[in-house]
């Protein structure tokens, strides 16, 4: 199979002489892992390695998934029109001009940005410009290796499972990807439009208008790193508009699919916060926020006590979920049947502080194209509060339906604002969450399982959890287990049908100490786990979370 492939590939002439030398100049191994199977189109769109081969993101791989997104449009009854957004990386520009040129071959009009844009602006473009779909170029926070192909429903949401796996079998079905046109005629080429500053501007207002309570606070100063991405053409411009004192890491502000001057674009890493902390101290600002490079996740540090403190994603949503309710209830625009939303490896503080509101709390799997789609369906969006999941990512308004670091960042800014002004920090705004609702301890970890034969053992560790029962063991008192493959509840009084679809997900609760969540990936030999340990201090939450981690230790080892 590889060696017809390879042959198929040197005998095209599609394939340019300048990749064909590049292919003869392989080793055996890596022909063998660039052309052994087709890179994956999975249920969250494709993301891989940049390169030459059929397991590889290149133009050849690009054209076939926006051939197969053009034919999964041109099948619905939407309207034939798809809004295109790409981020900094490498040949992200290149790849959403070919994937424009496809579509316009296949009589579908396109709007495509004419600069790198953040992932948000993607899904509102959909929205606003009433699109039968959308295509985001991106590999989010993944090494500058990588590249991807996100795919996007009418309502600016990305695919759920039964619609993506649709694209999946077009895919599979276009066989001669090497001679797909990736050049429109000049006819069809009218059919693709640029996207200027007119929208973006009008998104940037439409987040200023529904600021909850903007205060000017002139010794209140933040830093930003967009981490080379797609951030700076954003969030600065709307920062500037609302009037923060705020300074750039100019090292990592330029347009840089290298990423140059950054350890790391993740914001769940601490290596991206070393520039922007460096600034932070030379001009005592009080937070540094930084996105990663397609600008839908946020990170952020705190100054308290002379030492910054990097917050994680359950801590930040829990901050600015508790500032909505509060500002919400003191300007007597809460409405009666509130309702909030995340996922079922995020932290449980979320839901304490929604009951005490009364808002509904709404869960999905996880993966933000679950919450977008739960929102989108929302009988009155008047009720919405807020939309977020552990992972660093949340939605602050229901402007789109995708993770929104551009307007979560002008809400932190405003808490940290006033709490600046309160003599605070948001360091002290959390604690206040904790002595009120109680201490959480909410952590995670990806453990690698070594070996050729990680994919077993990957797969014994997680019979050793789909066997835990119920009750008393080493570590404390099991009283209840979710098996989102099974799609079961199991409490000492009854089994419960889970109302999701299957996922390999696995929860154990444990009275007093909270509960830890086990996902394996579908494409590596790694284990996710989440730890939600909780206390009525933060030494005994601290203390459960041990517990909670000798227990992962003892099924794993």
């Amino acid at each position: 199979m590889t060696k017809l492939t390879i042959e198929q590939w040197m005998n095209s002439d599609k394939v340019s002489q300048e990749y064909k030398n590049q292919i003869n100049m392989m080793t055996p191994e890596q022909l063998e892992e660039a052309f052994h199977k087709n890179v994956e189109f999975g249920t969250a769109g494709m993301r891989g390695l940049m390169g030459l081969g059929t397991n590889r993101i290149n133009e050849f791989t690009i054209a076939r998934a926006a051939l197969a997104f053009a034919q999964f449009v041109n099948s619905r009854n939407f309207n034939k029109r798809v809004a295109i957004a790409y981020d900094n990386r490498n040949n992200s520009k290149k790849f959403a001009e070919i994937s424009a040129n496809v579509l316009a071959t296949q009589n579908i009009e396109v709007f495509i940005y004419d600069k790198v844009m953040a992932t948000p602006l993607l899904s509102y473009a959909v929205r606003e410009l009433n699109c039968g779909g959308g295509i985001n170029i991106t590999a989010s926070h993944n090494p500058k290796e990588y590249n991807g192909f996100k795919v996007y429903n009418e309502a600016g949401c990305q695919l759920i499972t039964s619609l993506a796996n649709q694209v999946v079998e077009n895919v599979n079905q276009i066989e001669d990807y090497l001679n797909i046109e990736t050049q429109a005629n000049p006819e069809q080429a009218n059919l693709i439009k640029h996207i200027d500053n007119t929208l973006i501007d009008k998104y940037r207002n439409e987040v200023l208008a529904q600021q909850l309570d903007y205060v000017k606070n002139a010794e209140f100063s933040l830093v930003y790193s967009p981490q080379h991405g797609a951030g700076i053409n954003v969030i600065p411009a709307l920062l500037d508009q609302a009037g923060y004192n705020y300074s750039l890491v100019e090292s990592q502000s330029n347009i840089d699919g290298d990423f140059s001057n950054t350890l790391s674009p993740n914001p769940e890493d601490t290596d991206a916060y070393i520039e922007g902390i460096k600034l932070a101290k030379e001009n005592n600002a009080d937070i540094v926020v930084t996105t990663d490079p397609d600008a839908d996740r946020l990170g952020v540090a705190v100054r308290h006590d002379g030492e910054f403190r990097l917050l994680n994603g359950n801590e930040t949503t829990a901050i600015i979920l508790n500032y909505i309710f509060e500002k919400r209830v003191k300007s007597n625009s809460l409405p009666k049947t509130p309702f909030v939303a995340n996922t079922i490896v995020t932290s449980d503080l979320g839901d304490k502080i929604a009951n005490k509101y009364n808002a509904t709390m709404h869960k999905t799997l996880t993966g933000f194209k679950y919450l977008g789609t739960l929102i989108d369906e929302a009988d009155n969006l008047d009720n919405f509060i807020f939309a977020y999941e552990e992972s660093y990512g949340s939605l602050p308004l229901p402007l789109v339906r995708d993770k929104d670091a551009v307007s979560a960042t002008l809400f932190l800014a405003e808490i940290a604002a006033h709490a600046k002004l309160e003599g605070k920090t948001l360091i002290d705004v959390l604690e206040e969450v904790y002595a009120e609702f109680g201490y959480h301890v909410d952590q995670q970890e990806s453990i690698t399982v070594a070996g050729l034969d990680g994919a077993e053992k990957v797969a014994a560790i997680m019979n050793k959890f789909y066997s835990e029962t119920l009750g008393q063991n080493d570590f404390g008192n099991i009283i209840k287990i979710e098996n989102y493959d099974t799609q079961e509840s199991i409490t000492s009084n009854a089994v419960n049908h889970l109302d999701f679809e299957k996922a390999t997900v696995f929860k154990v609760f444990f009275e007093e100490l909270g509960w830890i969540a086990v996902r394996p990936s579908g494409t590596e030999p790694k284990i996710k786990v989440y730890y939600a340990a909780i206390g009525e201090s933060q030494e005994l939450a601290e203390n459960h979370f041990k517990i909670l981690s000798d227990y992962i230790k003892y099924k794993i080892d």
